[in-house]
């Protein structure tokens, strides 16, 4: 089905878009809204689930099945986007004088751009993962899928994922130390 899906989208047939929708719509919300939480209007919300579905509809073709499965690169994609909109109505929001600011605000804004970049490191890091352990690894930290979900719909026992997210968190911590050693 993705296949057929994919195939539309690149040859730009309004049908697979709307199937798209309906296939990944919810998923699409659902990364969304673990980056643009309830403090952000609805209307951001939806004009960046509309742009996702631009940019989808018209950059399917970097989509390559041999990197990455299409939900992994889906949830990738919409993630980075998401993640642009929150930078950008961060922005938006914090455009007044620093000086008008007391202690506390100025601490929180500290602690809001550390979180960034710490949230930005974390995403390379995972991106070091196999393709299997990352789309994972996403789903039950990022998403926080169930394993059960996750379970059923890779496949997948639920004992393989328990065991790869294992792993999955030893090579991250691993990569982290390696990165603290670099510094």
């Amino acid at each position: 089905m993705n296949d057929e899906l994919i195939e539309g989208l690149k040859k730009q047939d309004i049908k697979y878009l709307n199937k798209f929708i309906k296939k990944y719509g919810n998923l699409i919300y659902g990364v969304i809204n673990g980056i643009l939480d309830k403090s952000h209007e609805k209307e951001l919300i939806d004009e960046c689930f509309d742009d996702i579905l631009l940019n989808i509809w018209y950059n399917i073709d970097c989509y390559d099945c041999k990197k990455a499965n299409f939900t992994s690169w889906l949830i990738s994609v919409s993630k980075f986007k998401a993640i642009d909109y929150k930078r950008k109505s961060n922005k938006t929001y914090n455009l007044c004088n620093i000086s008008d600011l007391n202690l506390e605000d100025k601490n929180r804004v500290d602690e809001e751009l550390k979180l960034e970049e710490q949230s930005k490191e974390l995403m390379d890091l995972i991106s070091e993962l196999h393709e299997k352990d990352r789309e994972i690894f996403i789903r039950k930290y990022l998403n926080e899928e169930s394993i059960e979900n996750i379970s059923k719909s890779l496949k997948i026992p639920k004992e393989n994922i328990y065991n790869r997210l294992s792993r999955g968190r030893k090579k991250l911590k691993s990569l982290m130390e390696g990165r603290a050693y670099e510094r």
